[in-house]
């Protein structure tokens, strides 16, 4: 059955709030699924992160030091049972739970670590137990473009044997020319979508249930 779509006018009202309080904060981070998560960057100090898990309980980690990470440009994905961190990325670089770069892509993913939020996450194809878990990455690059990548986390990637697979990251593709901040929202029973800036307005796109597949829904100068 087909899940209704979210009111595009209450897309755009609550990505105008969320874009608006961008003016009085220094760094933002997007979650994966109904939990709030806080990513936070102090210059000169420790790189962490706070979660808001399924259990109620704020956890504070500390990323190691010779993560290079950029302090206004951060997404996470967390596991929707377990509450677990399952990667990041600042648009440039993307880790895994193990904290290690994520294989599959040499060098960096394509977009700015000195951008503001300039990178969001979305789920592709999920589902609990042992089906796919795959997850969209979406960045803008270095000459204002929106593209994607997919992480694969059933990929092994470079977790050992008896650890959980780490993920493997692959190119996917180019939706357009973009500017400013994207976003992916979604309601509890609707679709995600994916918000950018383009040519002056603001545009959602439902992101659909095969890789490739964004259909524009609405289009606010």
């Amino acid at each position: 059955m087909k899940i209704p779509n979210i009111s595009i006018n209450i897309v755009f009202v609550i990505v105008g709030a969320v874009f608006s309080s961008f003016l009085a904060q220094s760094s933002f981070s997007q979650g994966f699924n109904n939990n709030e998560w806080i990513f936070g960057y102090c210059e000169g100090t420790d790189n962490n992160y706070i979660s808001f898990g399924k259990d109620g309980i704020a956890k504070v980690n500390t990323l190691p030091a010779a993560n290079t990470f950029g302090k206004g440009n951060a997404a996470m994905a967390v596991d929707p049972v377990t509450g677990q961190v399952l990667f990041y990325t600042d648009g440039a670089l993307v880790y895994n739970y193990l904290n290690l770069a994520m294989q599959g892509v040499v060098g960096e993913l394509g977009g700015s670590e000195t951008g503001r939020q300039t990178v969001a996450i979305s789920e592709l194809d999920y589902s609990e137990g042992g089906g796919n878990k795959l997850f969209y990455v979406f960045f803008l690059n270095t000459t204002g473009e929106l593209e994607y990548a997919v992480a694969d986390m059933n990929n092994q990637g470079g977790a050992q044997a008896n650890q959980p697979p780490a993920g493997a990251i692959s190119p996917g593709g180019t939706l357009g020319p973009a500017s400013g901040s994207i976003l992916v929202v979604k309601s509890a029973g609707s679709p995600n979508f994916l918000i950018s800036f383009e040519n002056g307005s603001l545009v959602s796109r439902e992101i659909g249930e095969t890789e490739g597949d964004f259909t524009q829904q609405g289009n606010l100068p």
